[in-house]
């Protein structure tokens, strides 16, 4: 499994990190409710995507945008603030962009994003979603493998 993904967003490249073990906890725990809410959305984005049918977030919108934001928004709405802070912190931390021949950090230590451009709740919850993606939603039912590719028993 990989723990860097590479994609285009509004004509940018972008680099996201999989989280540490302890952001992994940090972070899924308070998105518990968000995906129960919302469990029936995220397994068909998750098997629409295998298929190659949607990339991206806004694929999925415009295909059941009122189905796949009520419960979404509403779960999101009953987080606290400092939560949901820490959520978007703790994922864009984990995010950066290509400058040149290296690579930038989209959020700034202080917690100030990098590029006005970001200052776009679409662009956000996409970078967003690619660690979340990545870190917590490529779990499978199965046992742990080992470094040799066996299930664990």
């Amino acid at each position: 499994m990989t723990d860097t993904i590479e994609f285009e967003l509004a004509g940018e490249t972008y680099r996201a990190t999989k989280l540490n073990v302890f952001e992994q906890f940090d972070v899924a725990f308070p998105l518990l409710p968000v995906v129960a809410g919302s469990a029936d959305i995220v397994f068909s984005l998750l098997r629409q995507q295998q298929a190659g049918e949607v990339t991206t977030i806004a694929d999925l919108l415009k295909l059941k945008a009122t189905d796949t934001l009520t419960p979404l928004l509403r779960a999101i709405a009953d987080m606290p603030k400092d939560t949901r802070d820490m959520i978007i912190k703790t994922c864009l931390r984990n995010t950066a962009r290509k400058a040149g021949q290296g690579w930038q950090g989209v959020m700034a230590s202080s917690g100030v994003l990098q590029y006005t451009e970001l200052n776009d709740l679409r662009i956000i919850i996409q970078l967003i979603w690619k660690v979340v993606e990545l870190s917590l939603l490529n779990f499978t039912l199965g046992p742990p493998e080992t470094s040799s590719g066996e299930a664990t028993k």
